[in-house]
């Protein structure tokens, strides 16, 4: 995966998730971002799937902050090299 970052604001502004060729499988932009109950938070991203030829747009309406168990999460390791 690789991701932008826009230096000035710290925002995310695409990411590219790759196979393990290396080749792209989608890339992200993150389109838009608005307060949330007083937050900065994404409200638009674009999906591009280039296997498969797609556009997905996700628009956030709203958020809600919630605590999670860390037993809900599956730790991996990258593997070597």
């Amino acid at each position: 995966m690789r991701v932008w970052v826009d230096e000035k604001e710290g925002l995310y502004r695409k990411a590219v998730f790759l196979v393990s060729s290396g080749k792209t499988a989608r890339e992200t932009r993150f389109d838009e971002y608005r307060p949330f109950h007083g937050v900065l938070s994404l409200a638009k991203m674009t999906i591009v799937d280039a296997l498969r030829q797609g556009t997905t747009v996700v628009e956030y309406l709203d958020y809600e902050k919630k605590s999670l168990p860390d037993s809900l999460f599956e730790v991996r390791t990258a593997p070597p090299g």
